[in-house]
């Protein structure tokens, strides 16, 4: 058996391309999923999983949702999902009154909980988001001993430490021979004692720092070989970002972040702060574009405090 996997396309409706993104990103994101479609077809794959994060919102356009599903009807297989966080709101992963939902109840994409093939002996167990990345049912009974045993999983499993809430590896009370992971959006794969942890990265490049190139993997479960396929429809970085513009953001927020801390030892008791910025900026040539996000700012906690 063969089994396609991908993570994290977050798609997106038509009017909500992601910011910095200068490609016509409705067109790109269904480029690249044709192209996913072409490499099942072309691989004789049998399954194909998506690891979560279908969607990028819970409220998707229509248009959105029928495109998924005319795509979908054109695939060589049979296509699951997991649930991600940002399929479902406050993760909830049991309501379905979505645009996955959507897709599970036409029966073309089905919700990944668990598959069983008694021939020839593979278990691929789904696990949804948790907001404790510690949950999840990790074991398989001790009937699937000598089955091919897989979990696909949304949920932060990273291999190495990071600044937010996370669990190593190491941690995981795993028997799986492969754990399949979406939600961190960098690729790896990692071998832990008997378990290999594989992400595939994702296939969405919503924010300016994700310049990687998208990628599937197949998994063929009778020589355990794990291939990758880079998707060619995915364009460079350079062309999907505006990168110069990015740049110069970058650089209006650091001389922001700078004249802001000029005025730390500042008393604005009883003064006009609106004057004491607009007076700094001209003393220190700072650019009008910053003094405006300042006076912006000062103006909105105005509003707030009163």
């Amino acid at each position: 058996m063969k089994i396609l996997f991908f993570a994290d396309l977050h798609l997106r409706s038509i009017s909500d391309r992601p910011k910095w993104r200068i490609d016509d990103h409705y067109t790109t994101q269904f480029n690249e999923l044709n192209e996913i479609r072409d490499i099942a077809a072309e691989n004789n794959v049998d399954v194909i999983i998506s690891l979560g994060d279908l969607f990028d919102h819970t409220r998707v356009s229509h248009q959105l949702v029928s495109d998924v599903l005319r795509w979908a009807q054109t695939s060589p297989c049979a296509i699951y999902s997991i649930v991600g966080n940002h399929d479902v709101n406050a993760y909830v992963t049991s309501d379905h009154n979505n645009g996955l939902g959507v897709l599970f109840e036409s029966g073309i994409i089905h919700q990944l909980d668990e598959l069983v093939w008694p021939l020839p002996k593979i278990i691929i167990r789904g696990i949804h988001v948790y907001l404790d990345p510690k949950q999840g049912n990790y074991m398989f009974d001790e009937k699937y001993k000598d089955y091919f045993k897989i979990i696909a999983s949304h949920n932060f499993i990273i291999p190495h430490v990071v600044p937010f809430d996370a669990v190593l590896p190491s941690q995981v009370q795993t028997n799986a021979d492969v754990i399949l992971l979406g939600h961190y959006h960098k690729a790896f794969q990692h071998l832990e004692g008997k378990t290999t942890f594989i992400n595939p990265g994702s296939i969405s490049r919503w924010a300016i720092n994700e310049q990687h190139q998208p990628q599937v993997f197949i998994l063929d479960t009778a020589t355990r070989v794990i291939s990758v396929v880079q998707l060619k429809s995915s364009l460079l970085a350079t062309e999907i970002f505006d990168m110069v513009g990015a740049a110069e953001m970058k650089a209006t927020e650091m001389n922001l972040q700078t004249f802001v801390d000029s005025l730390e030892n500042t008393n604005f008791e009883n003064i006009d702060i609106e004057k004491v910025i607009l007076t700094e900026g001209r003393k220190q040539g700072i650019i009008k574009e910053v003094v405006d996000i300042a006076l912006a700012k000062v103006q909105l906690a105005k509003v707030e405090l009163k």
